[in-house]
């Protein structure tokens, strides 16, 4: 979902990159956005076999279909980001995530561990 900002061009500036002289990369530049922007983001979906494994309710009996609904939804909802999270485990995720970036939404893998040290407290952090 890349958004170019072409619409927002002054109508001089415009016709000013589209003259010969100016290098293509300086066109295109020209036609990015001005700097950030925030993206809607749903940072923790599960894929299809967490919901097996943890025995969750679902109305979808296969990978495909709720790869589907997750994506259908993401659209409908205007998500640009998804990140997808499972216990110890990132293979699981691969066609979800497939099927996210084939509908050009963009993708974090990541996976929920725990640690026998813990997280250290704050304040341990600085110097």
């Amino acid at each position: 979902m890349n958004h170019i900002a072409d619409d927002s061009l002054h109508p001089q500036l415009a016709s000013l990159v589209e003259h010969s002289a100016v290098p293509t990369g300086i066109g295109e530049a020209v036609r990015k956005p001005a700097g950030a922007r925030f993206y809607k983001c749903a940072l923790q979906v599960n894929p299809f076999a967490y919901t097996e494994r943890h025995a969750k309710q679902s109305v979808y009996k296969t990978e495909e279909e709720y790869n589907a609904a997750i994506v259908a939804a993401c659209i409908e909802e205007g998500i640009e980001v998804v990140g997808i999270t499972d216990h110890f485990r990132i293979a699981t995720s691969r066609s979800l995530a497939d099927a996210l970036t084939t509908a050009g939404i963009h993708v974090l893998l990541g996976f929920e561990a725990s640690s026998s040290e813990g997280v250290p407290r704050t304040h341990e952090w600085s110097h």
